[in-house]
Order: C-alpha cells, then structure tokens, then sequence
C-alpha cells in the first residue's frame, strides 16, 4: 500500500510539475515513477500469485467478469484482459462471501 500511495503522490507532482513547465522536474519524476512501478511489479508478484491459487469456480468468475463489463465499460475489455485479473475475481469473491455486493 505504500508503494500505491507513493506512485500516485509521484504522479500527483508530475502533473503540478507540468502545469507550471517545470521541466526537469517532470522528467525526474517521470523517472521515479518508472523506479516505483517496477518495485511495485516486484513486490506485487507473490500477493498476487497466492491470490490466483484461490480462483473461484468457474461460475462465481464469470459472475464478476460481468460485474467488471457493468462497473467500467469503457475500460472493461482492458481490465479484463490484463493477467492480474485472477486476483481481482479472487478478492471480488472474498468480499461476496464476507456478504458485500461485488456489483
């Protein structure tokens, strides 16, 4: 979660940065975002690997594949095609059998 706050605080500056035509301090930023996200690849892998062990039945995974297309169409196709999407089903149906609405 630190890593999370810490690429969106780096994009945070990059915009400011940007708005005000500080331009090598974009490209430091740009540059520590690119560090932050390959960190956060690193730390991310075993988490979300566990989280795929866990995937659901088929059924509850088509279930919340629908609940994606719902919640985000426009980004959907993207969503779902990205390789993490097994964790995401896997936490949606955490969160649905601790009695929350995945939709």
């Amino acid at each position: 979660m630190l890593l999370d706050a810490a690429i969106l605080v780096t994009i945070a500056a990059t915009r400011w940065h940007q708005l005000r035509h500080h331009d090598q301090q974009v490209t430091a930023a740009q540059q520590t975002l690119l560090h932050l996200q390959a960190a956060y690849d690193q730390a991310a892998t075993a988490p979300l690997t566990a989280l795929i062990r866990r995937r659901p039945p088929q059924p509850t995974v088509d279930r919340h594949v629908h609940h994606t297309r719902r919640a985000v169409p426009e980004h959907s196709e993207h969503v779902l095609a990205d390789p993490s999407i097994a964790a995401l089903t896997v936490a949606l149906a955490e969160a649905e059998a601790f009695g929350r609405d995945p939709g």
